[in-house]
Parts: C-alpha cells; sequence; structure tokens
C-alpha cells in the first residue's frame, strides 16, 4: 500500500479526473513507521473540518490521546497535534477501546462551522466541540440517550445499531440518526451543543424486520448525504436490490424510502458489495454541484455515481484504478485495515480520495476538467 502500488493513470468521469495519488502524510498509516494504526475498530481515523478553514482534516483517536492534522492546498496533511487527552483506547483517555462498541464521530454540533467530536459511551453521548487552533474543549454530556448502557438506550453495536451524524433540518447543525429495531431515530443538534430527545423519523431502515431487516452496517449499509442539494442530510441505504434513498424533511423526519439506483447492492446483480468492510461505499460531492455522489472502493479500483436533483443517482461510472481491494488497484482489501474516504481536502469544494494505507496517507485529488 504505498505509494508505487498506486497507478498514475488519471481516468475521466464526464468532466471529473482524479489526480494520481500522492503521499499526504507519513502517519496514521498501519506500518510501524507511520505509527501503527493498524485497526480502525481500535483506533479509528475520521475527517471533518476541525479549525473552520474549509478544508478537511485527519483526526485520529490514539492510545493515549486524540490527534489532529489539518489538510493543507496541496492536497497533504501537516504534522499532528494533541487536540485531546480523551477519546482514545486506553484507559488514562477514557478507555474508547473499541469504535464498534465506544463509537466516535465527526460533526458541526453548534453550528460554528469546525467539526465536534461526538463520542457515544455507555452512558450517553459525549460532544466536545471543535476549537479554532485544532483541538477540542473538555466534553459534556450532551445526551442521555444513544449509549451502549441499557439505561442509554442499549445500543451496544455500531454494526448492529448503527449511529451517525447529519444535519437532517437543514440549520447547520449536526444531527443524531439512529438505526434501532424498529426504525430510524433523529435527535437534532442544539446550538449549546447538545441534543434534543429523540423522534421515530421513519419506520424502515432499522434491523427488525418490520422495519427491513437492516441488521448489520457492514451488510446492509447506511449513510447519511445531501443527496439533492436542498440543505438537508438524507438516508443513502445499500440493500440487497441496490440503493435506497430517503429524503430529511425539515421537521427531522425522513420521506419514504425509493430504489434510487440498481448499482452498489450486496446481490449480484446489484453489483455484489456484499461488505463495507470488504468494498466499502461512502458519500461525498466529487463533482462540486451541492449534492452528495456515491463512491464506491470495488475489486477494480474505484467508482462513483452523481447525486441527481431528485434523490436519485446517476449510472455508476469507473472513476480510477485506486483504491481498490484487487492487486492491480493497490490491495486495499479491508476498510478496517486501509480506510477510505471521499473528502475535501483542498478547499475547492471537490471531495478528493483518501486512504490510509501501510506507509501513511494517500489522497487523490479531483478536478474538473
Amino acid at each position: 500500500m504505498t505509494a508505487s502500488t498506486l497507478t498514475a493513470s488519471n481516468f475521466l468521469l464526464g468532466q471529473l479526473t482524479f489526480l494520481p495519488p500522492i503521499q499526504a502524510s507519513n502517519l496514521f498509516g498501519a506500518g510501524a513507521v507511520a505509527g501503527g494504526w493498524t485497526s480502525q475498530d481500535q483506533n479509528p481515523r475520521l475527517l471533518g473540518d476541525v479549525n473552520g478553514d474549509g478544508r478537511a482534516d485527519i483526526v485520529g483517536f490514539g492510545f493515549s490521546a486524540t490527534y489532529t492534522a489539518f489538510g493543507q492546498a496541496d492536497a497533504t496533511f501537516a504534522a499532528p497535534v494533541l487536540a485531546s487527552n480523551l477519546f482514545g483506547s486506553g484507559a488514562v483517555a477514557g478507555g474508547w477501546f473499541s469504535e464498534d462498541q465506544a463509537t466516535r464521530l465527526l460533526g458541526d454540533v453548534n453550528g460554528d462551522g469546525r467539526a465536534d467530536i461526538v463520542g457515544f459511551g455507555f452512558g450517553g453521548t459525549f460532544t466536545s466541540l471543535g476549537q479554532a487552533d485544532g483541538t477540542f474543549a473538555a466534553p459534556i454530556l450532551a445526551s442521555n440517550i444513544f449509549g451502549s448502557g441499557a439505561a442509554a438506550g442499549g445500543w451496544f453495536s455500531q454494526d448492529q445499531t448503527t449511529r451517525l451524524l447529519g444535519d437532517v433540518n437543514g440549520d447547520g447543525r449536526a444531527d443524531i440518526v439512529g438505526f434501532g429495531f424498529g426504525g430510524t431515530f433523529t435527535a437534532l443538534g442544539q446550538a449549546d451543543g447538545t441534543f434534543a430527545a429523540p423522534i421515530l423519523a421513519s419506520n424502515v431502515f432499522g434491523s427488525g424486520a418490520a422495519a427491513g431487516g437492516w441488521f448489520s452496517q457492514d451488510q446492509a449499509t447506511r449513510l447519511l448525504g445531501d443527496v439533492n442539494g436542498d440543505g438537508r442530510a438524507d438516508i443513502v441505504g445499500f440493500g440487497f436490490g441496490g440503493t435506497y434513498t430517503a429524503l430529511g424533511q425539515a421537521d427531522g423526519t425522513f420521506a419514504a424510502a425509493t430504489l434510487t439506483s440498481n448499482a452498489f447492492g450486496t446481490s449480484a446483480a446489484a453489483g455484489g458489495w456484499a461488505s463495507q468492510d470488504q468494498n466499502p461505499r461512502v458519500l461525498g460531492d466529487v463533482n462540486g454541484d451541492a449534492r452528495a455522489d456515491i463512491v464506491g472502493f470495488g475489486f477494480a479500483g474505484t467508482y462513483t455515481a452523481f447525486g441527481r436533483g431528485n434523490g436519485a443517482f446517476e449510472t455508476s461510472a469507473f472513476a480510477t484504478p485506486n483504491f481498490g481491494n484487487g492487486p492491480a488497484a493497490g490491495s486495499w482489501f479491508s476498510d478496517n485495515t486501509y480506510p477510505r474516504f471521499a473528502a475535501d481536502v483542498t478547499g475547492d469544494h471537490l471531495a478528493d480520495l483518501v486512504g490510509f494505507g501501510f506507509s501513511g496517507v494517500f489522497v487523490s485529488q479531483a478536478q474538473l476538467v
């Protein structure tokens, strides 16, 4: 998973091209010289704009602390800084030992333009607000729900009881969207960094049979992104027969789900995307039209399907022969070992491909041609 394993050819996708990957940081990789970040479950790395400059930054949750590395205009990342002495996997940093059981996410909860840490612990949900210098303030208890303990709702596994962040009602603040047994629940973000009481936002996308049987985030993945460009986060679910979208409403609920693409699903007819760990799909605005697009990391490389104004997606197209799980595409065989994202590192409003490989972080910059 070094730069030499990544093909240097550009592949055009309409008016979009992804440049050849560059090594953007020699840290946050799985190899010992890159910090030994061998597992996204044990030591997750996330992307979000922590300092409000319009560029995505790396936030890495290590053993003893949380670190931030600022995104630069040249698609690289600056040297990391100590951002918080909490949210790490070691006991001294709070014992957040597993992203599946003690999940941490990034989102702008208070609407100040900076990404905050939202951690789902045993007793509930904790928020640590992002500061202009890339650090995070002391955490507060933001909700007594969505935690792994029974009193906090018994959300014991991110794979089985998934929680995501997105601005569902369009007020500029990230909301919690939780996919439970009986359906989907939303807790709206407040200006003080807390969350309102959750409401039932949809009776689908839950793990129970009556809610659609979305029993595993690995096998039946649900994501949040603004697909139709109305400023509200929508649910995008990758099911057996393809991709389903439920549009976010101003009251924090979601409209009925519709089939919006016959690709990126688990069945053979829908492409055989059977596992989010082996063939992850993410959302990001790669072409700069303010609508979320699907970015799928397949065997031969990366595929993109542009979001439409009606909430559907264009036909999937091959975008670049990099970041796939096949040998010719770099052998990115597991998202737990080698996580990949789509995020705007350079601040040009186009989501770039970011992969955490063996020897560090690699970025393939999106450009319009």
